[in-house]
């Protein structure tokens, strides 16, 4: 398998490229979503376990509040860090995808292929577009009127 721009220099290589041509966050999206699991993870321990101290001291309200809280908090969390992942994940795919687009639209000398006018299907169609849709029809002028001064 051929080496894509975003893959083709190591790790260390692609953090030094001043021109962002070798792009490091999809090698890093994996650690970041397991650091991130496990930062949210611990600080819903946490109040959790604050919340069992403060049922135990007799702040029902406040603990009950953490009990119940630290695993919505931690489910919310979760959420909305693996999405904000996947987005960036899905805006490098595209990348990728255009890029590919782009390469496979090339010419053999690099020049994006051109269809030339003789091709049917290029261009207007013989006779013109035909009436606008809804029956509208331009100015007889063959412009708009110009706009207030004012």
């Amino acid at each position: 398998m051929a080496a894509t721009p975003t893959t083709a220099k190591g790790f260390i290589g692609s953090l030094f490229d001043f021109s962002f041509s070798s792009l490091i966050t999809t090698r890093v999206i994996k650690v970041v979503y397991v650091i991130a699991t496990v930062l949210i993870s611990l600080v819903a321990v946490a109040y959790f376990i604050g919340g069992l101290a403060a049922l135990g001291s007799g702040s029902a309200a406040v603990g009950l509040g953490l009990v119940v809280g630290a695993p919505l908090g931690w489910l919310l969390y979760m959420i909305v860090a693996r999405l904000s992942l996947e987005l960036a994940i899905v805006i490098f795919r595209i990348g990728d995808d255009v890029r590919r687009m782009a390469d496979a639209a090339a010419g053999p000398a690099g020049h994006a292929a051109g269809y030339p006018p003789s091709v049917p299907g290029y261009g207007p169609p013989v006779g013109g577009y035909g009436p606008p849709p809804g029956g509208y029809q331009p100015p007889p002028t063959g412009g708009y009127p110009p706009p207030p001064v004012g």
